[in-house]
């Protein structure tokens, strides 16, 4: 099976099983509440550092996932994308070839049956996959789970809180995913305005500026938040894409996926990063010094800046540049059509482009400077003298 047929039978398998929810679990046959039906315990000594909680192992369809502590909800929403599912592909491999390295996170169900997932989604995933490729009549595969006995105690809020930590300092989690949580926690527990911003921000163990950035997504268009939940789209081009005029989007972003693929390919074919500069305005790129070259891929926010710029009417107001730019700017006119390499111009905007990578001291670029003022023209209009200046008649 060539590995396109096999990520296409990965993705198949989860558009058709789901993980159960609170609500589907319906076993009315008591049991204790430290171990489940097909469970199995092992001492606690051997769980986790906290000696009140206990190792056990579990069939993936036995554990469910709570929809009040769900901190992936965008991923919920709209199903496993391609990254995802190759991600718990990979996962599911690595289980089967070395095992289960890492324990997931459970708390039994209160008043009720089997065991709600507090962290681990993906490797109950990647067990539920092997298990599904397993001949049949094969002994299923068991998911290795610690029962936190600190999660029983308490209420729903400090579940959430744990899982939403867990999740949230792992690289692999959506920008859609928390943009959803945020929402969800400021509702919960009604914290509203600034001061609910900061509380967020403590209770997530991030920065304010986070979570308003983070909120600006959903405000943005489904197809958008979409690309930028699948990664193709980065957190900052989207943040940059909400500054655009909504009708305006949808171009200003197909010119940015253009001029980053001419930029790479223009790079591919050997030009160095500081010599290619893209035109933004769907033209053929040119080669000349300018823009430093990127990978294909995740659209970034450079890019939609630049292209917003290009785009008439994009923007209501004029955007400011990021340090980026105006270095690439400076870098761009070091070219011929600004004289030869030797001219005043050309070197001041070389040693520019030096002095902000710091390589180049505040005293040599101020000399610079001075030479390229002493060679150029002064002009033909006299300025003009300020009422009550030195000087100047009454």
């Amino acid at each position: 099976m060539s590995e396109v047929q096999e990520n296409n039978k990965v993705a198949e398998f989860f558009k058709t099983v789901k993980p159960p929810t609170s609500e589907s679990t319906s076993e009315s046959t008591s049991v204790p509440t430290d171990q489940a039906v097909g469970s199995t315990v092992e001492p606690e000594s051997k769980a986790n550092s906290n000696s009140n909680d206990s190792l056990i192992f579990l069939l993936p369809e036995d554990i469910v996932v709570p929809a009040d502590i769900d901190v992936r909800p965008w991923t919920t929403k709209v199903g496993t994308g391609e990254k995802e599912t190759e991600a718990i592909a990979n996962l599911a491999e690595t289980i089967r070839e070395e095992t289960q390295i890492l324990p997931v996170r459970v708390r039994p169900i209160l008043d009720g049956i089997g065991y709600e997932l507090v962290d681990g989604r993906r490797r109950v995933q990647a067990v539920a996959l092997l298990n599904a490729g397993m001949p049949k009549g094969a002994e299923p595969i068991k998911v290795k789970a610690v029962v936190e006995s600190a999660a029983t105690k308490t209420n729903e809020a400090h579940a959430y809180r744990q899982s939403m930590i867990a999740n949230l300092h792992r690289s692999d989690i959506s920008p859609m995913d928390f943009a959803m949580d945020i929402q969800t926690i400021r509702g919960n527990f009604k914290w509203t305005g600034s001061a609910g911003t900061k509380k967020l921000a403590d209770y997530l163990k991030v920065s304010p500026a986070t979570i308003t950035q983070h909120e600006k997504l959903l405000k943005l268009d489904p197809a958008i938040q979409a690309q930028v939940h699948e990664g193709t789209l980065s957190r900052d081009a989207a943040l940059s894409l909400s500054a655009v005029v909504p009708e305006k989007r949808a171009e200003v972003l197909e010119q940015a996926k253009t001029a980053q693929k001419a930029e790479a390919q223009a790079h591919k074919d050997g030009a160095s990063p500081l010599a290619i500069s893209v035109d933004y305005s769907g033209k053929k790129p040119i080669k000349v010094a300018g823009a430093a070259a990127r990978k294909t891929g995740t659209v970034k926010a450079r890019h939609v800046r630049a292209a917003a710029r290009a785009v008439e009417g994009a923007t209501d107001k004029l955007q400011p540049r990021a340090k980026k730019e105006i270095v690439e700017f400076f870098d761009m006119c070091d070219g011929p059509a600004y004289g030869y390499e030797d001219s005043t111009i050309r070197v001041f905007c070389r040693k520019f482009v030096l002095w902000a990578g710091g390589q180049l001291t505040d005293r040599t670029l101020e000399a610079a400077w001075k030479v390229m003022v002493e060679k150029s023209p002064r002009g033909t209009k006299q300025p003009e003298k300020k009422e009550g200046a030195k000087g100047a008649k009454k």
